[in-house]
């Protein structure tokens, strides 16, 4: 026998038979870890790199391609260091990089002063 479980506001309602004698605080707990990736997924989404209006003006020359990679690596680079509180190895090992790759591009867009 199987008990269903309540959907939430957070978590859009699946139909879902829970087996009975299955602990409700655990499904409770992991519905909160499921929200909590949920908001942390959208607020990332949200919060990258936008694109800038320039790429859909009609007065813009052009997408300055390079200019926008810049961008982009940098803030890759400032956010993996953000989350690793400095350590080079560690934001590396997050970016799927070569630590002496990301090294030299922290050289390059002189970024030295986040690095712990």
């Amino acid at each position: 026998m199987t008990t269903p479980i309540p959907p939430q506001s957070a978590i859009p309602a699946v139909d879902i038979n829970i087996p009975q004698g299955t602990s409700a605080p655990s499904i409770l707990k992991l519905r909160h870890l499921i929200s909590s990736l949920i908001n942390e997924v959208d607020s990332l989404d949200r919060s990258f790199v936008p694109i800038t209006e320039a790429f859909f003006t009609t007065e813009c020359d052009g997408i300055r391609f390079y200019e926008e990679v810049e961008r982009f690596e940098i803030a890759l680079i400032k956010a993996a260091l953000q989350r690793t509180n400095g350590h080079q190895v560690r934001a590396a090992r997050l970016l799927n990089l070569n630590p002496s790759t990301l090294n030299a591009k922290i050289r390059q867009y002189e970024l030295k002063h986040l690095v712990v």
